[in-house]
């Protein structure tokens, strides 16, 4: 996770030979920021994930887990629109959550998105 191929090709290579092979990575977008409740005090221990928009699985996305400073980081995000989530669960169930749309323009870039976490109203939705 965060690190992207630039370029692929497929060799054939014939039985024994030794062909020296030349593999570049670009390690993509990073996205990081910082997680506070509505006070401002920092979360921490929220899972802040980035999922490609109108990819409804979560099989490709990008996830960090905010430190004791309610601050993450990840990389990896190629160019795109993604949404991004920050969920505080507890109990088993998420108490708070949120949710941005960004568009990453330009890979390498280097983004910053801070989220304010905001309490779930009535009672939580069962887990998925």
């Amino acid at each position: 996770n965060g690190i992207l191929p630039v370029k692929q090709d497929n060799l054939t290579v014939p039985a024994g030979a030794d062909v020296p092979v030349t593999l570049t990575v670009d390690r993509g977008t990073q996205l990081e920021g910082r997680v506070t409740d509505e006070d401002g005090a920092p979360c921490p221990n929220v899972n802040v994930i980035a999922r490609p928009y109108g990819d409804s699985s979560f099989r490709a996305v990008s996830q960090a887990i905010t430190g004791p400073d309610g601050r993450y980081a990840m990389s990896g995000l190629r160019t795109g629109t993604y949404v991004v989530y920050a969920i505080r669960r507890g109990g088993g169930r998420s108490t708070a959550s949120q949710s941005q749309s960004i568009s990453v323009e330009r890979s390498g870039a280097r983004l910053t998105l801070d989220i304010t976490l905001r309490p779930l109203s009535g009672p939580a939705p069962p887990p998925r």
